[in-house]
């Protein structure tokens, strides 16, 4: 990697584009989670909310 970032050029940009694209994947199966357990919460309640009307 260092030798890559010395010479600059496309080795470098290859790196950083690695880079970005780890972030872009971890930051997407992140909010996927995030959005899961949202649904999740939200069935829970409304299922609650049902069960107690009747």
């Amino acid at each position: 990697m260092l030798e890559a970032g010395d010479r600059g050029g496309t080795g470098a940009k290859l790196i950083f584009l690695s880079l970005l694209g780890g972030f872009v994947y971890k930051f997407l199966s992140s909010a996927r989670g995030l959005i899961k357990g949202t649904i999740e919460g939200a069935v829970r309640i409304g299922k609650i909310l049902i069960l107690c009307r009747f």
